[in-house]
């Protein structure tokens, strides 16, 4: 038997559904994830952009995952729980060079999640 071991935290926990995901990097998008994962009994597409940090793609992910079942934001205690743990790097402050814009507060620039009819 052989046996194996998955390092992504999304995938390993129990409480999401993913059928698919990828990560990546690639210089004009940043740190993305790409994912598409059943949420409140509805299949859903997740896009995250331009993430500021190896970790913060994830606390993104619980973010949407949290908004797209209540209808609300994080609560800060439960942001920060999911935070804590995680080694956190400081945002560049200066953009990519031809690109002319700053990066905004928010850990990704771009997220978007849409049900889709089967």
């Amino acid at each position: 038997m052989l046996g194996f071991n998955n390092s992504n935290a999304l995938v390993k926990n129990g409480a999401w559904d993913i059928q698919l995901q990828k990560t990546g990097y690639i210089r004009e998008a940043g740190r993305c994830v790409v994912m598409l994962a059943t949420i409140g009994s509805r299949p859903m597409v997740i896009v995250l952009l331009d993430s500021l940090g190896k970790y913060s793609r994830i606390g993104d992910a619980q973010r949407v995952k949290h908004w797209l079942e209540t209808g609300e934001s994080l609560p800060a205690a439960l942001r920060a729980k999911a935070a804590s743990g995680r080694p956190q790097r400081k945002a560049a402050s200066k953009a990519r060079p031809g690109e002319g814009r700053k990066r905004g507060s928010s850990s990704s620039s771009f997220a978007c999640a849409r049900a889709f009819s089967r």
